[in-house]
């Protein structure tokens, strides 16, 4: 099958209207740097089962991502539209994946073999593939000494699956359990696929999970190896605590649910400054506001009702009974809190080297009271107990 792609390429120096280039060549005048589309021909492999109709151009809207004269022509990538071809592929927004190195082109052939095998799953739980294209020998292509016309020899076709999840604002780890309940099932339920076809994805990350509507899509299977998952799926409960990573018998699934929260909820939770136990800050949150570090009494109730109502929405999402129940109590557990009365602790009395003269008696302050700490009255009594058993001892054998 043949295939024709439109590159927009440009004549010029793209650096040619910054003030440093004027500066490093003083008298020059630069090439002005002028858009150019160049149409390609590519033809399809053999071994590649794609849907790509024999005739397709793709040209409108390509735009090169960071491709310049200074980016190496072994790793390219381009966006752009179909803008001829059959009604199911047309208009389609897709990614082309291009290289130029053995290496590079090996990669690809790997991604689209992998595709291939997952046919079932595509435009479901992995990114669509229309397959994979070789450049033809005598099709036209810009002249290499042209800067900014890195034109692949290899390319491989994906239709757009969505935005990132690293580019939807959800920069930390810990802000992924604020998306839907629905939509991180769905992430269980690609990874799960995945490793159910015998694939380990080996990248898993923000990155390499897209957003189509409520479904969630797998892409970057560039380096995909083949797997036998050994998981126990008795642990895929929703709504358990997370299991131990070693019982639980795979590692990268066990790294996507917990990463996503998708599925258990965590055992452990940072709140107050501190670390507790999901079960104490359920129970008790009186406790968990009472060592609280560096906050005020109605800061930290505040701060401790405010987790579990969200712990609760995260990880519980069907459970409305549990979350009407801590608003309801809220008020006054909160009211109690802060009207209880507070015991001071006794301040510590230490004896500093001032209060000692050169020889080490008690100097001029020796009038301070010296009152034994729990440890050395428990040694006290540890000794005379050991006196007197020895002493017991000694009358037995007489």
């Amino acid at each position: 099958m043949d295939f024709v792609l439109g590159f927009n390429t440009y004549v010029g120096d793209p650096n040619a209207h910054t003030p440093e280039f004027r500066l490093s060549r003083p008298g020059q005048r630069p090439r002005r740097r002028v858009p150019r589309r160049q149409w390609v021909g590519f033809t399809s492999d053999p071994q590649s089962t794609g849907p790509v109709p024999t005739m397709l151009c793709v040209g409108i809207e390509i735009d090169r991502r960071g491709v310049d004269s200074d980016t190496p022509s072994s790793s390219l990538l381009y966006r752009g539209i179909i803008a001829t071809g059959p009604d199911d592929v047309l208009g389609l927004q897709v990614w082309i994946k291009g290289g130029c190195t053995p290496g590079r082109i090996a990669r690809l052939k790997h991604e689209s073999s992998v595709y291939d095998s997952l046919h079932a799953l595509q435009g479901v739980s992995v990114a669509r593939s229309l397959g994979l294209f070789y450049r033809k020998p005598d099709a036209t292509y810009p002249e290499p000494t042209v800067p900014g016309c890195n034109i692949p020899d290899t390319i491989l076709i994906l239709v757009h699956a969505g935005r990132t999840l690293d580019a939807m604002e959800h920069p930390t780890r810990s802000a992924f359990r604020h998306l839907r309940w629905s939509f991180r099932e769905g992430i269980s339920d690609a990874i799960l696929a995945l490793h159910n076809n015998g694939y380990q994805h080996n990248r898993i990350s923000p990155a390499a999970v897209a957003r189509r509507g409520k479904r969630a899509i797998l892409i970057e299977l560039g380096h995909v190896t083949e797997h036998q998952c050994n998981r126990d799926n008795t642990l895929i409960v929703p709504g358990t605590y997370t299991p131990s990573e070693v019982d639980f018998g795979c590692n990268e699934v066990f790294d996507t649910l917990t990463m996503f929260g998708a599925v258990w909820a965590p055992c452990v939770v940072e709140i107050c400054g501190r670390y507790w136990s999901a079960q104490t800050l359920l129970c008790d949150p009186v406790l968990v506001a009472d060592e609280a570090v560096g906050m005020s009494d109605r800061e930290a109730i505040t701060a401790v009702f405010d987790e579990i109502e969200d712990y609760l929405s995260c990880f519980y999402p069907w459970d409305k009974i549990s979350r009407n129940e801590v608003k309801r109590r809220r008020a006054d557990v909160i009211e109690r809190f802060l009207c209880a009365p507070r015991i001071a602790e006794p301040e510590a009395q230490t004896i500093t080297a001032t209060d000692l003269d050169v020889d080490g008696d008690m100097g001029p302050k020796a009038d301070i009271v010296w009152r034994p700490s729990w440890w050395t009255t428990s040694l006290s009594v540890a000794l005379v107990g050991c006196t007197l058993g020895v002493v017991f001892i000694r009358r037995s054998q007489m």
